[in-house]
């Protein structure tokens, strides 16, 4: 059996095996830590596009994940030992390949409650 790509989506930096992605809960965005300090986010049906980028870590994101219940929520985790939470505006969901949809982060902790 062999096994073919379907899609590429280009911009992470994945340079150890500690870097994760994730689906989203609607199956429609891939949502990946990265080597480079950054996570990033891109439409799963437009892989061709270029990814969002989320800032503010300042080592390598190697954990990721969406929210069960809210696709809106994501969390990031880091080697710079912080947990950033972000927020996704939801009637904005098409819009998170511009750029527009993420309104930031709610803030630094050291857990993540929910």
């Amino acid at each position: 059996m062999f096994a073919v790509s379907v899609a590429v989506f280009l911009g992470h930096v994945n340079s150890t095996f500690y870097v994760k992605a994730v689906l989203s809960p609607d199956d429609e965005y891939l949502f990946s830590g990265s080597s480079d300090g950054n996570a990033y986010i891109w439409q799963v049906s437009r892989p061709q596009s270029a990814a969002r980028v989320l800032r503010g870590h300042m080592n390598e994101v190697t954990g990721v994940d969406w929210c069960r219940t809210d696709v809106g929520r994501l969390v990031t985790l880091s080697d710079d030992n912080v947990v950033w939470i972000w927020r996704i505006d939801n009637h904005h969901k098409t819009s998170i390949q511009d750029g527009t949809a993420v309104i930031g982060h709610t803030g630094r902790t050291a857990k993540c409650v929910g």
